[in-house]
């Protein structure tokens, strides 16, 4: 005879933690002590580089570092969380009728994730990959290091990078906006 385990995590006890995510129904703490300052400084900047562009044209909700997403939730409770550096859900995606004192019972249309220097590649990758599985257009990875910028498509299994020098245009989901990439990573004291 088998044990059964139990997967899945209520969302009172998800809500009852700081930094975690839940990865195939368990819980996994964020170490946010190998975030560093250059971290913060990026995330802001994604934060005011998108936040009024998406205001001015009423295109959606530009969320800066710690929304979680319930991304699958099932009768066992959530099975996949994941806690987004930056990132957008456009108006017309906008759930209405939640617990707001919740996390997000859904998936952003971008999510952002800055990497940091301990970041293992396949947790950035089972990140990336949750998030597309679960509906997210597109993924952006930040690597200070590199002064560079992943974009990681639902529909395209190849990402696009960017160096420093490059201009992002996100039309699908910013039309008409054009990104410095460098402008992710001034630090301006």
């Amino acid at each position: 005879m088998t044990d059964q385990v139990k997967t899945g995590v209520s969302m009172a006890e998800l809500m009852s933690r700081e930094w975690v995510e839940v990865v195939d129904g368990e819980i996994v703490e964020i170490d946010i002590m190998t975030a560093g300052f250059m971290h913060k400084v990026i995330t802001d900047n994604a934060f005011r580089l998108l936040d009024p562009y998406a205001r001015e044209h009423q295109l959606g909700r530009v969320f800066n570092d710690g929304l979680t997403y319930a991304l699958h939730v099932d009768e066992s409770g959530v099975q996949v969380a994941r806690l987004a550096d930056c990132s957008f859900i456009r108006r017309e995606n906008l759930k209405r009728d939640f617990n707001l004192t919740e996390a997000y019972p859904g998936t952003p249309d971008l999510a952002i994730e800055v990497v940091s220097p301990t970041e293992r590649t396949d947790r950035l990758m089972g990140k990336v990959s949750d998030y597309l599985h679960y509906g997210t257009e597109q993924v952006w990875a930040l690597y200070p290091l590199l002064r560079e910028l992943h974009v990681y498509f639902r529909d395209d299994n190849r990402p696009r990078i960017y160096k420093e020098n490059d201009t992002l245009e996100p039309e699908a989901l910013f039309p008409g906006l054009k990104i410095k990439i460098a402008d992710f990573f001034v630090d301006e004291q």
